[in-house]
């Protein structure tokens, strides 16, 4: 069987539909965060459900990925509300992140 623990590095762009997480040249503009439609993400790409929650095990944290991850979650307007070390099995090498979708109101203060 194949491992897949490490490729949330690698796949982490297609949660939103897309391939590249910086092709909307992080900006945070409204076209990006229309949360009106659940067929209708916030990239503007359709068939893919508006995900309110999020919760990921990320291996290893590459230094050449981790800024970018962290980057395209709050770019598609996602905050952390819970983080939990996996000391037992994985030495600390492994954490567990919960992400909340908030309103595009919440980054406009």
């Amino acid at each position: 069987s194949k491992l897949i623990e490490g490729c949330e590095w690698d796949v982490y762009q297609d949660w939103f539909g897309r391939s590249n997480s910086k092709s909307n040249g992080g900006s945070n503009s409204d076209s990006n965060n229309d949360t009106s439609s659940d067929t209708n993400n916030d990239s503007g790409n359709v068939n893919i459900p508006r995900i309110g929650q999020v919760l990921v095990e990320v291996h290893r944290s590459p230094s050449d990925k981790v800024i970018d991850f962290f980057d395209a979650m709050y770019r598609e307007g996602y905050v952390t509300f819970h983080k939990e070390f996996n000391t037992q099995y994985a030495r600390g090498n492994c954490v567990e992140y919960a992400f909340l979708k908030l309103d595009k109101e919440y980054f406009n203060y």
